[in-house]
């Protein structure tokens, strides 16, 4: 991902890995929130949606990739500040 692109989005999952013990639910996911739009997620259940809202908010580390807020590592934030951002 350019600069560009972390310019004009708040939110991103680059590469992502997540899953469960050592049962992947999620393999190579990129997901990016722009800037100043609404952004809906859908798919059918057991997709893995609830799981990258999950890492995406801290909540799940990945086991691969990373989370940017505003183009930094997501785990390099306070909790509040998170909170705050999100």
């Amino acid at each position: 991902m350019n600069k560009q692109d972390l310019k004009n989005t708040r939110l991103v999952g680059a590469d992502l890995t997540v899953g469960y013990g050592e049962t992947p639910v999620l393999k190579g996911v990129d997901f990016k929130v722009p800037l100043n739009q609404v952004t809906v997620l859908i798919g059918p259940n057991g997709s893995g949606k609830s799981t990258l809202l999950k890492t995406l908010s801290r909540i799940l580390q990945p086991q691969g990739g990373q989370v940017l807020l505003e183009g930094k590592d997501i785990h390099e934030y306070q909790t509040r500040d998170v909170a705050k951002k999100l």
